[in-house]
């Protein structure tokens, strides 16, 4: 997503991909929760992600700044 606008698109983009590779690679977790704003600076993102833990249901977060420059 290196170069490309910070808009709804991109965001709904990452964040089918976000909760694709999430699904596919962590058994450890469920999701709960995939959000995809605007930073504060027009290059940055945030994702933010909630779950549960699967071995003890303890839900958890994360969230992740995105930069769609160099």
């Amino acid at each position: 997503y290196l170069m490309h606008p910070n808009s709804v698109a991109t965001h709904a983009l990452i964040k089918r991909d976000v909760e694709s590779a999430l699904r596919r690679h962590e058994p450890r977790i469920r999701l709960t929760m995939v959000t995809v704003e605007a930073g504060a600076d027009p290059a940055e993102l945030s994702i933010q992600i909630a779950y549960q833990h699967v071995r003890d249901g303890r839900a958890d977060n994360l969230v992740f700044p995105f930069y769609l420059t160099k």
